[in-house]
């Protein structure tokens, strides 16, 4: 869905990180100003010490967070080794408008299958 130049400018807001076994990605009740793409691995989602969802390899997380500046609502921990792209909302906003559009969108549909899907 997006151009090489859109991808180039995604790149320049990312970094890539790599996390082991019960890593923490994110932390329960932190701001976060990024979200995350899961490249290679599995994380598990908790909240209160408790395991309630998990995402892997090509899903994203922390979208929420980062269009509404919400405080995070539950913790994300590698689940075995995990590589993560994190992209700044600081930076994202000075791509295009186009760029930008476009992953409003893509974070719509994304929010829309998890409610719809339960994860």
């Amino acid at each position: 869905d997006f151009s090489q130049a859109e991808i180039w400018e995604v790149m320049r807001a990312s970094e890539w990180n790599e996390y082991t076994e019960g890593d923490a990605i994110v932390r329960e009740g932190e701001m976060e100003d990024r979200f995350y793409v899961i490249v290679q691995g599995r994380v598990r989602i908790e909240a209160d010490g408790r395991v309630v969802g998990s995402f892997e390899t090509g899903d994203c997380f922390g979208e929420a967070s980062y269009r509404a500046d919400l405080k995070q609502m539950s913790c994300v921990r590698a689940d075995g080794s995990a590589t993560m792209l994190s992209v700044s909302s600081t930076l994202l906003e000075q791509a295009s408008t186009e760029s930008q559009l476009r992953f409003n969108k893509v974070f719509l549909r994304a929010l829309i299958r998890r409610l719809q899907g339960g994860n």
